[in-house]
């Protein structure tokens, strides 16, 4: 059996593929975190620039069809 090293591209390829299968979970925890502080009252929505409180209320209204 022979053992051969990683080619860059190789390694590449596997941590892209890593940060792809966290990049979910990771947007999840920013904004469970968000709403955390918003809940608590550290934060407003009107903190937020306007597309970024778009793009949370319509992961919101998505993630709300989802039982």
């Amino acid at each position: 059996m022979v053992i051969r090293a990683k080619t860059q591209a190789e390694i590449n390829s596997e941590a892209v593929g890593e940060l792809d299968a966290t990049a979910t979970a990771d947007i999840r925890l920013v904004e469970d975190f968000f709403d955390a502080l918003v809940a608590s009252g550290v934060l407003t929505m009107d903190d937020l620039p306007a597309k970024a409180q778009a793009r949370l209320a319509r992961r919101k209204t998505v993630r709300g069809r989802i039982k």
